[in-house]
């Protein structure tokens, strides 16, 4: 791939509200004179009938997010026992066949580790603690605090799984924020902080080709962590209400013009991608999602204690944490209900959820000894019904 000049930039202005679907109803006349002569067939005159119209989607809807009791069949299948390690998944394989995290043993060893999603194996990979993690098959990259605490030095590094090779990338001390990753295929992008001044921010979007050895910047200024979603690597630019939406084709670098209902959204907190989604948030109560093979937005407003953060796109659902009370949250996009998962930890992809719980008695301050590590394909995940009243 080679990479060219960053995309243009576009301001943009906010949503529409969400209207009911009305059904429409085709051929009607014909289908009442069919029904009532019995055919099942082609019409009696030889003519090829019409086909019954559907009901598009409607472009724009806007949901009051609710939580509710989890619905049956969002258990999964427990696939690992770990009596002896603490492990917090962080990426799901796209195929859903593995989990990487960060683990942390009882003897006070920590990395970041692979789980077997089919047989339950855990694999440790390499030491540290990880502040960052990406996956695509063949490469590792990961951000390593090198400190003992946040803020702390960090070392983004990459790793070729099925070679052994490692890069180290970039750096940055105490006072330069770690980067946010997206990885696809041997294309590596992330944020880099080029200023130590919080109240004078300055980025750069960088990418690096593991393959070909090569680093070029998309853009730079005000910006915000890169995500891949639909064909896309989507950043943003500016600052506060003025950040809008950047892309590029996520195939080929070059720059990509956005919907226009995208390039119309401004005030840009955080993104989550996926190929289907791109989910973005205003605030810890409002959030966005883009359904790209339906040209969709929808809206959501969403109460305390439940705020949005640390946000993950796994087929229709969202995924988030919350530290008090402390659990997980999954919201179904389609329908603006959700539940909340008590003291656990939920990562996904278009193909997997993977959630990992206490295994054994849990301190206050330790937390548990051991953890759980249970799967639900996303393809057999139940639809979160609307909250009633």
């Amino acid at each position: 791939m080679t990479p060219l000049a960053p995309p243009a930039r576009k301001p943009g202005a906010m949503t529409t509200m969400h209207r009911r679907i009305r059904p429409v109803l085709a051929v009607l006349a014909a289908a009442i004179a069919l029904a009532a002569c019995g055919q099942t067939g082609p019409a009696a005159d030889g003519a090829t009938p019409t086909p019954r119209a559907t009901a598009k989607p409607q472009a724009t809807r806007e949901f009051q997010a609710c939580f509710g009791a989890p619905p049956a069949g969002w258990s999964g299948v427990q696939r690992a026992a770990l009596p002896t390690t603490q492990f917090d998944p962080l990426v799901i394989a796209p195929s859903g066949d593995r989990a990487y995290g960060s683990y942390q043993t009882t003897a006070g060893e920590q990395g970041i580790a692979a789980v077997d999603l089919t047989g339950g194996t855990l694999t440790p990979l390499v030491s540290g603690r990880a502040l960052g993690l990406a996956v695509a098959p063949s490469w590792l990259a990961w951000v390593q605090g090198l400190g003992q605490g946040f803020p702390e030095p960090w070392a983004l590094h990459a790793r070729n799984l099925d070679s052994g090779e490692q890069l180290t990338l970039a750096s940055g001390d105490a006072s330069i924020l770690p980067p946010g990753l997206a990885l696809r295929g041997t294309e590596l992008a992330w944020l880099q902080a080029m200023s130590a001044d919080l109240t004078k921010p300055a980025d750069e979007l960088r990418v690096y080709d593991l393959a070909a050895r090569k680093q070029s910047v998309l853009d730079s200024g005000v910006l915000g962590a890169p995500v891949l979603a639909g064909p896309y690597l989507v950043w943003t630019h500016g600052l506060g209400d003025a950040a809008v939406l950047q892309a590029v084709d996520a195939s080929t670098l070059l720059p990509a013009a956005l919907p226009a209902q995208l390039r119309a959204q401004t005030g840009i907190r955080a993104l989550a991608g996926s190929p289907a989604y791109l989910f973005w948030d205003t605030g810890r109560n409002h959030g966005a999602a883009w359904r790209f093979d339906r040209g969709q937005l929808t809206t959501y407003t969403v109460n305390e204690p439940y705020g949005l953060q640390f946000m993950t796109v796994a087929g229709h659902f969202l995924l988030w944490s919350i530290g008090s009370p402390p659990g997980s949250l999954v919201m179904d996009l389609d329908t603006g209900g959700g539940y909340l998962v008590a003291s656990a930890v939920l990562a996904g992809s278009e193909a997997a959820i993977v959630r990992t719980g206490p295994l054994g008695a849990s301190n206050p301050k330790s937390g548990s000894p051991g953890t759980t590590v249970s799967v639900l394909t996303v393809a057999s995940a139940p639809a979160i019904p609307r909250c009633s009243g």
